[in-house]
């Protein structure tokens, strides 16, 4: 069985990944462009080479300020998703501490109340006793 990754991901994912196989298909021309400009022939032909190195490189950086733009993003994304995350987890850890602190309040009052009748036993034999 085989799976498309691209399957599981939620349509703003399938842009962003659309978005970054775009930007560097774009990086990867740049470099190729630069490389056959690169390649002297002849003397009328260098100047417009240099013109043509001069945009390829302009691109390459423009190409390269866009990925470092979307890899910004997407930590910004992970950083996102993860304190949602972590906000569900302290709402569970909150329900949890409060769920032990109603057992424990009970177990309290169920204490007092047997305390209570301890101390009225003692009061009671107290009294009725010799050294009262």
């Amino acid at each position: 069985v085989v799976i498309n990754m691209e399957d599981l991901y939620t349509p703003g994912q399938k842009d962003f990944a659309q978005k970054l196989r775009d930007n560097i298909l774009k990086l990867s021309e740049c470099y190729k462009s630069i490389l056959l400009a690169a390649m002297v022939e002849n003397d009328t032909a260098s100047e417009r080479k240099g013109l043509q190195l001069s945009v390829q490189a302009h691109n390459l950086v423009a190409g390269s300020q866009t990925l470092l733009d979307m890899i910004t993003q997407l930590k910004l994304s992970l950083l996102t998703s993860n304190i949602e995350k972590l906000n569900e987890e302290v709402e569970k850890e909150k329900q949890n501490c409060l769920q032990a602190c109603a057992k424990v309040g009970g177990k309290l009052d169920n204490l007092i109340n047997q305390l209570d009748v301890a101390l009225d036993e003692l009061e009671q034999h107290y009294f009725q006793s010799e050294y009262h």
